[in-house]
């Protein structure tokens, strides 16, 4: 909501938002409506608008410009290189998914506890270059020992020599 995070994100939520201004009564055009949301993420009102949700849902403020500050922080940040250099062809979602749980950041059963300071980011997406010892991610854990962790997410990203890039937005139905 700062305007400078990855371009096929802020693609998704204008195309979405845009169609969103139309049914909400605020744009009379998907077009508009996504120029409206472009402006709101470029000028900083979107930012501000959610920094207001989240006061009037009692939550801390501040976690929109400090998350460092507010939220739980790992222990460790661990980087998984690539093994080798290509192109990233396959990431199964649903493993990295479960991957995070076993980290502490999902439930395996209902009356499990959450850890809200660990998970995964990914630093490469399908299609995106990357060299042998390169970080395709970074695991966040208050565990040091994660060859576990590690091991399933090998497992389900593949590098190889050339990638097809799914597409963003497939259709859109008016």
């Amino acid at each position: 909501m700062k305007g400078n995070g990855p371009a096929d994100l802020e693609k998704l939520i204008v195309t979405i938002g845009g169609y969103m201004a139309v049914m909400g009564d605020k744009a009379k055009t998907t077009a508009e409506g996504q120029k409206m949301c472009e402006e709101g993420i470029h000028n900083g009102q979107a930012l501000a608008s959610f920094e207001a949700m989240v006061r009037d849902q009692g939550g801390d403020p501040n976690v929109v410009n400090d998350p460092n500050g507010v939220l739980p922080q790992a222990k460790y940040q661990i980087q998984l290189p690539a093994k080798t250099s290509g192109v990233i062809a396959k990431i199964v979602a649903d493993e990295v998914g479960v991957a995070s749980m076993l980290l502490g950041g999902g439930r395996q059963k209902a009356d499990n506890q959450l850890d809200y300071s660990v998970g995964i980011v990914l630093n490469k997406k399908i299609g995106d270059k990357v060299e042998s010892g390169e970080p395709l991610l970074t695991i966040y854990s208050n565990r040091e020992e994660v060859d576990d962790i590690k091991k399933l997410l090998y497992d389900n990203i593949e590098v190889a020599d050339t990638a097809k890039v799914p597409e963003l937005i497939y259709t859109t139905i008016e």
